[in-house]
């Protein structure tokens, strides 16, 4: 009777109140950041915009970014939810057969919800990485050996900021920025769990990573960041999937293989390709029009921040795994669960 009235109280509350329940101080210091991030959001266009009439000045003839491109994330982000919907649809008594065990009532659903977006991710983001990394910066001269290229990173910047667009660069940067969007307005009126802000400024940094970066000529760096970011969440979404049914031993191989991702892609190659590549070109960059490059170097400080602090929840998730009891992290909901 206790949990009937419970669950009653829990689904009286709106949105809101359940958004203030799980604001814990890390997640208010996130909410924080967010705010400063949105409420420079209007300097960035306009500066973006500035850029982009001094670059056309200079050199008519190169009009490869416009902000017209960005008309492209209204179709992309309605077939991306419709491709959500989809899954969901046909993959909803699946995982509700394999998860009933475990769960009953609101967070059997929960549940069952969180896998079918699972699926999808693992889906998009094993192409999105595959598209990127062979269709893309396979195009360029300066995929470096440590992406699995035979270029120089010594040519990122060496044509900036008229450096030559590969074909099929709109569209994958453009599906990536859909993809962000699109994700973000849904998460807003998701059930919160504590990592509701963290997750709301890891959308909003990236979103203005990938236009800043589009506008003014940084793509070369941003096709980076996104590989780099793609293949973790491919494995990240498919242990959410299968964290509930399947053996110790598939999700600690699985988890091995995301953590040594990790440890190539976010560390490794995002410090060197990224952060010491930039750093490179900052200097010519601000010589020329400092405002972009400044917001950009920021952002990416305060990814290379959140990478961290994700590593440390893997971490411990690697122990929850040790233990033969795997915990989804993302589904903590109580104070209780937060303290376990």
């Amino acid at each position: 009777m206790k949990v009937k009235i419970e669950e009653k109280e829990e689904k009286e509350k709106n949105q809101i109140q359940k958004i203030i329940e799980i604001s814990t101080p890390s997640q208010i210091f996130c909410l924080g950041l967010t705010l400063i991030l949105l409420g420079y959001t209007p300097k960035l266009i306009h500066s973006c915009h500035s850029y982009t009439r001094f670059r056309r000045l200079e050199k008519p003839e190169y009009t490869h970014e416009s902000f017209e491109d960005f008309w492209m994330v209204i179709p992309c982000s309605i077939v991306l939810r419709l491709l959500k919907m989809f899954i969901n649809t046909y993959t909803y008594e699946f995982f509700k057969r394999k998860l009933s065990h475990k769960y009953s009532g609101d967070e059997l659903d929960r549940k069952v919800k969180k896998c079918t977006r699972g699926g999808f991710k693992v889906l998009y983001f094993s192409f999105t990485f595959y598209f990127g990394l062979f269709k893309v910066l396979r195009m360029t001269n300066f995929a470096p050996s440590i992406m699995f290229g035979n270029g120089e990173l010594l040519y990122t910047l060496g044509d900036w900021p008229y450096t030559p667009m590969p074909s099929t660069l709109k569209f994958y940067y453009l599906l990536s920025f859909s993809y962000y969007v699109e994700d973000g307005i849904v998460h807003l009126f998701l059930p919160p769990n504590y990592d509701y802000w963290e997750m709301v400024l890891h959308h909003v940094i990236t979103s203005m990573l990938i236009f800043s970066s589009y506008m003014s000529g940084f793509w070369c760096i941003g096709i980076f960041v996104l590989i780099q970011m793609d293949f973790e969440d491919i494995w990240i979404g498919l242990i959410r999937v299968i964290m509930d049914f399947s053996s110790v031993a598939t999700l600690s191989l699985l988890y091995l293989l995301l953590m040594a991702g990790w440890g190539w892609f976010r560390f490794y190659t995002f410090s060197f390709c990224v952060v010491y590549s930039f750093a490179m070109g900052t200097r010519v960059a601000v010589d020329n029009y400092p405002d972009v490059v400044t917001v950009i170097a920021m952002l990416l400080v305060t990814l290379l921040g959140l990478n961290i602090y994700w590593f440390a929840l893997l971490l411990k998730m690697g122990i929850t795994l040790i233990r033969g009891k795997p915990k989804d992290l993302q589904m903590v909901v109580s104070k209780k669960d937060l303290q376990d």
